[in-house]
C-alpha cells in the first residue's frame, strides 16, 4: 500500500513564556499593617539577637486565565523600619517602594512585617514572582513563587468536576495508559529526561509521583531527530495524562520511524499487550497521490489505521486521537486517525469564563484567525509547510458512515469528528515542563492524553454502563457534557465533560 501524504506535525501548538509587554502593571499598593496597640513600635527582646528573616512569600492564587489579579504577600520577622521593597513579577514588570512602617506584634510577642502588593498578569505564561526586602539595618531577605497564568491542574480538577472522585480515591489506579510518541535522537538519555520533567511537574502541582515505562517501536534504538514540537508533545502527553489519572500507570511508546508505520507499530504493540487506553495525539492526512497537495487527494485513500484500530475497538480497547489544529487545511475532511469510527476523536475549546471557586464557566470551540505554517506534508524526502488558520479541525469523513452510537445523537449520515473536546486554545493553555523549561501549550493534543486519563478514572469508579469501547457510553449520556457549538452552528460532538456526572451515569 502506498504511504499516504503524512501530516506529522503533531496536534500541539506551543509557546514559551511571552516577552515583556501587555499587563495592567502595578494595580494597587497597600500599606502593611501598622503596630497594633503600639503607636511607637519597639522591637521585642527576642529580636535583639537575630536579624530580619523572611517567614513566607505567597500569592493569593497561583493559577488562572488572563487577566489574572494576584496579590503577593511577603511576611518577614524582626526587621527594622523603614523598609525598601522591590517586587518583580516575571512578566517584564517590576516596582520599588519605600515603606516607613509595616510592623505589628503577634500574640506570642514575635515581631512581623507584612508587605502586600497586587499585580495583574495580562497574558498567558508561567512566571516567577519575586520580592526583595531591605530594612534600615541593611539586612536583605527575598522570596519567590510560581504563578501560572494558564489552565493549571487544580483548575482542571474543579472546572471539569473531577475533584470529588480524586478525594475518594478514584484516580485511575489499576489501569494503564499507553502514549504514542516520537523519539528524538537529539536528546541523550531521553527516557530519563521525560521522567525528570514529570518529577518537576508533579512537585510543582503536588501530584503523586509515578515511574514511567518505555517501549521503542520500529527499531532497537532511536535514530529519528524528531519533528517540530515532538519533545514538548511527549512531555505534554505524559504530564497531562498523569494529571487526569494520577494513580494510573503510564507506558510510553517511542516511534523511531517518524511516520505512519511507526505510529501504527505503537498502536499494535499496545493492542497486543492488553493496554486498552491509548492516546494518539498525532494526526496525518491520508492521500492517494503524494504529488498533489490539494483537498480532493485527502479524502480518497484507504485509511491505513482501519484494520489495527478496528481490531482494537472490537476487542474493547479505546484509542483516543486528537482531531487536528487547522481550521482550514487540506486535511479538514479526513484527518486520520481521528476521523475513523474506531477512534474517540478529541477536539479543543477556548475557556471563556471560570466560576468563582474554579467551577465550570463557559467554553466555545477553539477557532482563531492566526495563520501559521504548522500543517506540514511530506513529499518524497521533503517537508512542505502549508499556511492555515489555527483552531480545532472538525468535519465529516464521507468515506465512513456514521456509527449508530453517533448518528442517534447528531443525526448525521457520515462519521463526524470530534466526539468529545477539552481545553486547548493556547490563550487558555496548559503548563508543561520540557527539558527542564516551563512552557504554556495548547492544541487538540491537550485533550487526547487527558481523555485517556479520564477514562481510566471512570473505569476505576465503575461508572454504570461503561465497558469496552467507550464511545457508545459517552454518547448515551448527553446530560454529562457541556455542549460546544462548532463554527458551522451545529453541535460539535458531545462537548466537554462533567467527569463526576459521568462516573455516576
Amino acid at each position: 500500500m502506498r504511504t499516504p501524504v503524512s501530516d506529522t506535525s503533531n496536534d500541539l501548538y506551543a509557546q514559551a513564556v511571552a516577552p515583556p509587554g501587555y499587563s495592567d502593571g502595578n494595580l494597587a499598593y497597600q500599606e502593611g499593617l501598622v503596630a497594633l496597640g503600639n503607636p511607637s513600635p519597639q522591637l521585642p527582646a527576642s529580636c535583639l539577637i537575630r536579624l530580619m528573616t523572611l517567614q513566607s512569600f505567597t500569592p493569593s492564587t497561583n493559577f488562572g486565565n488572563p487577566k489574572l489579579l494576584v496579590t503577593l504577600n511577603a511576611t518577614a520577622v524582626c526587621g527594622l523600619a523603614p523598609f525598601s521593597v522591590t517586587w518583580v513579577f516575571g512578566d517584564g514588570n517590576r516596582t520599588s517602594q519605600s515603606q516607613a512602617n509595616a510592623s505589628w506584634s503577634g500574640p506570642s510577642g514575635s515581631w512581623y512585617e507584612s508587605f502586600i502588593y497586587s499585580h495583574t498578569y495580562g497574558y498567558v505564561g508561567s512566571f516567577i514572582a519575586k520580592c526583595w526586602i531591605t530594612d534600615s539595618a541593611g539586612t536583605n531577605v527575598s522570596g519567590s513563587a510560581s504563578v501560572f497564568v494558564s489552565f493549571s491542574p487544580s483548575l482542571f480538577y474543579s472546572f471539569y468536576n473531577e475533584s470529588g472522585l480524586l478525594q475518594k480515591g478514584d484516580n485511575g489506579s489499576g489501569h494503564t495508559i499507553g502514549l504514542v510518541e516520537e523519539c528524538n535522537s537529539a536528546i541523550p538519555n531521553e527516557n530519563a529526561v521525560y521522567q525528570s520533567d514529570l518529577n518537576t511537574f508533579d512537585s510543582e502541582f503536588s501530584i503523586p509521583a509515578t515511574t514511567l515505562s518505555f517501549f521503542i517501536s520500529g527499531g532497537t534504538t532511536c535514530s529519528s531527530p524528531g519533528i517540530g514540537w515532538s519533545t514538548q508533545e511527549t512531555s505534554l502527553d505524559i504530564e497531562w495524562a498523569h494529571v487526569a489519572a494520577p494513580g494510573a500507570k503510564i507506558q510510553v511508546c517511542l516511534d523511531t520511524l517518524g511516520d505512519v508505520a511507526g505510529w501504527e507499530g505503537c498502536d499494535s504493540y499496545f493492542e497486543a499487550n492488553g493496554v486498552s487506553i491509548v492516546s494518539n495525539s498525532w494526526g496525518f492526512c491520508g492521500a492517494s497521490d503524494p504529488q498533489y497537495l490539494v483537498r480532493p487527494t485527502c479524502t480518497n485513500a484507504t485509511d491505513p489505521y482501519g484494520k489495527t484500530w478496528q481490531q482494537a475497538e472490537q476487542g474493547g480497547s479505546n484509542f483516543f486521537a486528537s482531531s487536528g489544529d487547522h481550521v482550514q487545511s487540506i486535511c479538514d475532511t479526513a484527518n486520520y486517525p481521528a476521523s475513523n469510527p474506531y477512534a474517540v476523536a478529541v477536539g479543543a475549546t477556548t475557556v471563556e469564563s471560570v466560576g468563582r471557586t474554579g467551577g465550570y464557566g463557559s467554553e466555545r470551540i477553539w477557532s482563531s484567525s492566526t495563520s501559521t505554517e504548522q500543517c506540514s506534508y511530506k513529499r518524497g524526502n521533503n517537508w512542505i509547510g502549508v499556511s492555515s488558520d489555527l483552531g480545532e479541525t472538525f468535519g465529516t469523513n464521507p468515506y465512513y458512515s456514521a456509527p449508530s452510537w453517533q448518528s442517534a445523537v447528531l443525526e448525521n449520515t457520515y462519521r463526524y469528528f470530534p466526539d468529545v473536546s477539552m481545553v486547548g486554545d493556547p490563550a487558555t493553555g496548559v503548563p508543561i515542563v520540557s527539558q527542564g523549561v516551563w512552557y504554556i501549550v495548547g492544541g487538540t493534543s491537550v485533550g487526547s492524553p487527558i481523555w485517556s486519563g479520564i477514562l481510566a478514572v471512570l473505569l476505576q469508579s465503575h461508572a454504570p454502563g461503561l465497558s469496552g469501547f467507550s464511545a457508545p457510553f459517552l454518547y448515551s449520556n448527553p446530560g454529562c457534557f457541556h455542549m460546544v457549538t462548532n463554527s458551522a452552528g451545529g453541535q460539535d460532538g458531545m462537548g466537554t465533560p462533567n467527569i463526576g456526572c459521568l462516573a455516576a451515569a
